[in-house]
């Protein structure tokens, strides 16, 4: 079909011709790869479909129109129209993943200035009861604070409320979305993770972690680290939530990307937690799993192994000498004295201190 044709039927004053136009616009995208989609979409055909969108008042149209964009560009004006119709529900699934979409690039030069206005529109959406509109929506939340440090400092704590019930979600989909969502909130600051605790996330994650679902391993697992980066008492709330036996099973993950966020929270809590939360992991017997982490591949896993093997030892004077037994029999000492040489920088300065202030007889 003539795109000439299409774009001029736009600005027909007809409602069934615009919602036909849109129609065939809409399809056109549907059925293009993404290159093709912006060679067709050339600024006369954009600016003619943001026209419409930004005057018409017909829920209908609007629709077929916002799904036509959705997938080419983002658009200011776009964000104060889409408000206008958040009372339909056809129209709201639609939104939700159009702006997921637009979330997930960006990248783009022009997201800087408007995507970021999209926010209250999210927050509003994914209170919705449709679980197609809901994953979407925190999909969305997701790609802005994937590493949007701006945005989680500015994150509506209350929303995390809306998001914890999906955890427990038969919609695999919505389960993952929300996962991933309160991870990343978990490295913003400490009234978010405050709030993330608040309204029960932690009651969760031990399905997570035990179960069968890798990528949920590593979601709940890296969660876990950025809480227990946190205070004392986020550190308690896990430790009473049962979740720190869960996170040494996962040290022996042959996964590595697993074991790696493993090894992160449990080194965590030496770093930033007290003394009494480095002897309750020692009567957890950590030492023995944690030292296997020496043999992994990833040069991270070994650095921060062999930090949280220094940190324990600086946080337990007085259980000093089970602690260096311990790292005798598992045979760890060894593995500690050959990373004096090798590894990163930051893996031999810990390798040669543990050494030299706890083996050097």
């Amino acid at each position: 079909m003539d795109m000439l044709i299409l774009t001029e039927s736009l600005d027909v004053q007809n409602l069934e011709i615009q919602y036909e136009a849109a129609w065939a616009l809409m399809n056109i995208v549907a059925n293009k790869k993404s290159a093709e989609i912006q060679a067709l979409f050339v600024p006369k055909v954009i600016i003619a479909l943001i026209k419409l969108f930004d005057s018409t008042s017909d829920v209908n149209v609007a629709n077929q129109v916002l799904l036509a964009i959705g997938n080419v560009i983002v658009i200011p004006s776009l964000v104060k129209q889409m408000m206008n119709f958040l009372a339909n529900e056809e129209f709201i699934r639609t939104l939700s993943w159009v702006v997921a979409n637009i979330c997930h690039v960006k990248d783009q030069p022009t997201f800087g200035e408007t995507g970021y206005d999209l926010l209250p529109i999210l927050y509003q959406i994914v209170t919705k009861k449709d679980s197609e509109i809901i994953a979407n929506s925190l999909w969305a939340l997701t790609y802005l604070t994937d590493d949007g440090l701006e945005v989680l400092m500015n994150f509506e704590k209350s929303v995390i409320r809306d998001i914890v019930p999906h955890l427990t979600s038969s919609n695999i989909e919505l389960k993952a979305a929300s996962l991933h969502l309160l991870a990343n909130i978990a490295c913003g600051n400490d009234e978010l993770t405050y709030s993330i605790i608040k309204y029960g996330t932690l009651e969760h994650l031990g399905k997570f972690l035990t179960g069968s679902n890798k990528e949920f391993k590593r979601e709940a697992a890296w969660m876990l680290s950025n809480i227990l980066a946190g205070t004392k008492k986020q550190i308690d709330a896990v430790f009473k939530a049962g979740l720190v036996h869960p996170l040494i099973e996962l040290l022996k993950s042959d996964v590595e990307k697993i074991q790696e966020k493993a090894v992160w929270a449990i080194t965590n809590i030496p770093l930033c937690g007290a003394k009494h939360h480095v002897f309750q992991l020692l009567d957890m017997d950590i030492i023995p799993p944690f030292c296997q982490c020496l043999n992994a591949s990833r040069p991270y896993i070994i650095e921060s192994t062999l930090e949280g093997i220094k940190m324990i030892l600086e946080q337990c004077q007085e259980r000093k000498e089970e602690v260096c037994q311990k790292l005798v029999e598992c045979g760890a000492v060894e593995n500690i004295k050959r990373y004096e040489k090798e590894g990163n920088k930051r893996a031999q300065e810990h390798a040669r201190k543990i050494i030299s202030e706890y083996f050097t007889n």
